[in-house]
């Protein structure tokens, strides 16, 4: 894209550098040689290309054209070396090698891709040649090109403008000379010339740090992060996208990004999601046609809120990624180093979905010569998930690349089904709100909301968690309800454990005493208590007069712990004495543990209150608030006591069972710890300072 004229008349011209013996490297050259030299092993930033052929070809010209190629375009023949400034390029003259193979159609990419091997940047040609001869009884003249680069000295777009300078000079219509200024000249620019400054820009995206976008991908994340070895490609019109893009007055790249956007966010659950994104940084005029390596990833982050207008949010994104694509020159590694100092090998920095948008150019025309591309596995580039999209005539080609080591196929299939549900909701032609955009495709919904229910259960319909655990009080006086076991500094163990008779008196004590403080239906109170008896009485305690508990994490910072309580409007909070130092600015009232405890001294004989009904809420938990402010989730008696009846059915728990109760106060499966267990009759075990082991 030319710069305006404004850019124009301030961007000086790239002036023809001198005879030197060393070169600097552009940004780009210096990531590509960096990555490659710190895993010398990898054939990441290998490209392969390959072109079918039908026609007789005159080889010993193709030869000499290849020969002429590397002669013209000066940064074919680059060699990378390490010096201890960093690193420099050389011009290396070596001889250009057209290697010949035979090959059936179906062997020749998987003969390219077992001949795929590093590039050693300082002692080879990073280039390869190679022609496949197919022989076929019906087409004599079948063979396949195949041009091979490692990524530092072209990218996709210079490989096109290569690719037709090379059929020109098979057909002698192309002047061999070199074309200056050429890339070389263009490095020894780049390092006294700033293009532009993206520093003030990405600061303000950025301000308040990278949100966490978690994908549902498998439990263990490797060390190191794979490369992909799946795809999917998926193929749909592209004339209802144009439309849409059209009717709002921004680029087909724009849809596509808002559609990946909202299909991201759906499956990482926030409205802050980042995008890594491909762009050519052939900013300057001279530059456009230029060979080389040009190639830049850049980050763009798209928040929204649910209720916020499709179209509003499309146009906000064609905003951004206009403004995001005045800096396509500014060096990824420069907002690394910015956002994410620290190397970590598990992951690409600052987004796990990369997206390239292309357009497919029309094949060289050569005399008495068919030449068409041939579609090979694509670069394999080590990130999470990539999207490569190409427009191909009147489709649009989507391909998912992923590794199974991260990702389940149903999980990457259900990606690219999203996506294209978003797509044709947002072509439809009629304004949204963006919740209703990223609604779930059918499949999913009834996958959801159909498939995946349990037979349905009349089971406890009506009743509370309540009810049930004073049936099981009667039912199971004497048997452990809870056993709390506290590991000393000496290796002794202390064990607390109380049966259902007593945990039901010390919990009705407590509801009387809550009653009494105005604690009832409508209420909430806090528990920040360790891991010991207490999780259990103080939430029985709470549901018993009707309110509802917020489990508080002892491990979490007070500003979270005030700020939860604040929010579910707590006017009392249960809490261990020594914890009270993580509420300082809690200004309602407090209830030991210890004053819980000697409640059970005293008989209960104020009249028990009335209780919850089913639709009463349970608990209050709340989200992690990585991409704002933690939310409150309700759940009622009713969705608690039917999934609690589901756990006891489908795992035959009885009252002969004891389960660890493991999972932090604050995290909804401690629901699961605790009330399945209850609700059977069993024993709950939790263990302080001592890991996940519990012993019956």
């Amino acid at each position: 894209m030319n710069l305006d004229k404004h850019q124009q008349s301030t961007v000086t011209d790239i002036s023809l550098a001198g005879p030197r013996e060393e070169w600097p490297l552009t940004f780009a050259e210096r990531q590509m040689a960096t990555e490659q030299f710190l895993k010398p092993d990898s054939v990441e930033y290998n490209l392969n290309l390959a072109n079918a052929l039908s026609g007789p070809l005159d080889v010993p010209r193709l030869e000499r054209a290849l020969r002429a190629l590397v002669s013209k375009h000066r940064v074919l023949r680059s060699r990378y070396l390490v010096r201890p400034e960093g690193f420099v390029r050389i011009l290396a003259d070596t001889e250009v090698k057209l290697t010949r193979v035979t090959a059936s159609s179906d062997e020749v990419e998987a003969k390219i891709m077992a001949a795929d091997r590093p590039y050693r940047l300082s002692e080879e040609p990073l280039y390869r040649f190679t022609l496949y001869t197919v022989p076929h009884a019906d087409a004599p003249n079948e063979a396949v090109l195949h041009l091979g680069f490692h990524h530092a000295v072209i990218d996709g777009i210079g490989y096109h403008y290569i690719l037709n300078d090379l059929w020109s000079l098979y057909t002698e219509a192309a002047d061999s000379t070199p074309t200056r200024p050429d890339y070389l000249d263009y490095a020894v620019w780049a390092s006294t010339n700033k293009e532009d400054d993206g520093e003030e820009f990405f600061a303000d995206m950025f301000q308040a740090g990278l949100p966490e976008n978690e994908m549902p991908t498998k439990p263990q994340r490797p060390d190191i992060l794979p490369l992909p070895e799946s795809e999917i490609i998926q193929r749909i019109p592209i004339q209802p996208i144009k439309n849409f893009a059209d009717s709002l007055e921004v680029t087909v790249y724009t849809a596509l990004m808002a559609a990946w956007g909202l299909t991201l966010a759906k499956f990482c659950g926030s409205e802050d999601v980042v995008l890594g994104t491909a762009m050519s940084a052939r900013k300057h005029p001279q530059t456009e046609a230029m060979p080389g390596m040009f190639a830049n990833i850049l980050p763009v982050r798209i928040r929204f809120q649910g209720e916020d207008s499709l179209h509003d949010y499309v146009r906000q994104c064609g905003k951004t990624l206009k403004s995001l694509r005045e800096r396509r020159t500014y060096p990824f590694g420069n907002l690394v180093q910015t956002l994410a100092p620290e190397r970590n090998d598990s992951r690409y920095p600052l987004f796990d979905m990369l997206v390239n948008y292309l357009h497919e150019p029309p094949a060289p025309t050569v005399p008495g010569l068919t030449i068409r591309p041939v579609t090979i596995k694509l670069q394999a580039v080590a990130v999470d998930l990539r999207v490569e999209m190409r427009r191909d005539r009147g489709d649009l080609s989507i391909c998912l690349l992923y590794s199974n080591r991260l990702y389940e196929d149903v999980v990457a299939e259900k990606i690219v089904e999203h996506f294209c549900a978003v797509l044709e909701r947002m072509t439809t032609g009629h304004e949204m709100t963006l919740e209703d955009a990223a609604e779930l495709p059918e499949t999913q919904r009834r996958q959801l909301l159909v498939d995946f229910l349990p037979p349905k259960s009349e089971e406890n319909l009506g009743h509370t968690l309540v009810d049930l655990f004073r049936e099981r009080a009667r039912q199971f006086a004497s048997r452990p309800a809870v056993v709390a076991v506290k590991a000393a500094a000496t290796g002794r163990e202390t064990r607390e454990t109380i049966d259902y008779a007593t945990l039901d008196r010390l919990t009705d004590a407590l509801a009387v005493h809550l009653t009494a403080k105005g604690i009832g239906r409508g209420k909430t109170v806090g528990v920040l208590v360790r891991r010991h008896a207490m999780m259990v009485i103080g939430a029985l305690g709470i549901l018993k007069t009707g309110a509802a508990y917020v489990p508080l994490d002892p491990t979490y910072p007070s500003e979270r712990l005030e700020f939860m309580l604040e929010d579910a409007a707590a006017s009392l909070v249960i809490l261990d004495t020594e914890l009270g130092e993580l509420l300082p600015g809690f200004l309602g009232e407090r209830l030991s543990s210890d004053a819980v405890r000697k409640l059970n001294e005293v008989a209960v004989t104020s009249v028990l209150p009335e209780g919850p009904e089913p639709n009463d809420t349970v608990v209050l938990l709340y989200t992690s608030g990585t991409t704002g402010k933690p939310k409150g989730v309700m759940l009622s008696h009713a969705n608690l006591l039917s999934f609690s009846t589901w756990f006891c059915r489908h795992f035959t728990m009885t009252e002969l069972d004891n389960a660890a109760a493991y999972a932090s106060y604050g995290f909804d499966a401690c629901l699961m710890d605790l009330y399945p267990t209850l609700l059977a009759g069993a024993s709950t075990l939790s263990r302080r300072k001592c890991g996940l082991t519990c012993r019956n």
